[in-house]
């Protein structure tokens, strides 16, 4: 997978270099991942990854992933003092340390380990970025500019949607 994506880059950057794929079409496609691609993933890993007393017995799991979300901030919060960033640059470090793709690493090692139950913790997983990169993200990279409020307006969007309905999904046995 990890492979998948590095050439998948590669091809985009040199078909972008070359181009073949001007600035207008990659503003398209990133729409198009963030508006479709990524929400639809996210219903389908959540949906489709166990029943309901799975997902809430992998509790010490999700623990873990908000532990894990909590070293980051604080490694990038602390970093960023050393290194004398000031805003918006720091909330910009934070939230890229916080909030680096951990998944795709992280879902090759955990389908590997736990081949049985890496659905659930994909799932898990998933939940858990989702509800901190939405909330906790926007804050951050918002509180750079001085807009440092939670507004919901800007937490509703197609992947916390997908997040919701697929919990819904779940939790209701669909």
């Amino acid at each position: 997978q990890v492979e998948f994506f590095a050439v998948s880059l590669a091809v985009g950057f040199i078909a972008q270099r070359a181009g073949f794929l001007k600035n207008d079409t990659i503003d398209s496609l990133s729409r198009i991942m963030m508006k479709v691609i990524i929400p639809f993933l996210i219903l389908t890993v959540v949906a489709s990854s166990g029943s309901r007393s799975e997902i809430i017995s992998s509790w010490p799991f999700i623990v873990c992933c908000f532990i894990m979300y909590g070293i980051n901030a604080l490694v990038g919060t602390l970093s960023g003092k050393i290194i004398r960033l000031k805003r918006p640059e720091l909330n910009a470090h934070i939230g890229s340390v916080t909030f680096q793709n951990s998944a795709i690493f992280g879902f090759p090692i955990i389908m590997a380990m736990f081949p049985q139950k890496a659905g659930i913790y994909i799932a898990d997983f998933a939940i858990v970025e989702t509800i901190l990169c939405w909330t906790g993200g926007v804050l951050v990279l918002s509180s750079g500019t001085g807009n440092g409020k939670i507004e919901l307006k800007k937490m509703a969007t197609p992947v916390t949607a997908a997040l919701v309905v697929g919990v819904l999904m779940v939790f209701a046995g669909i």
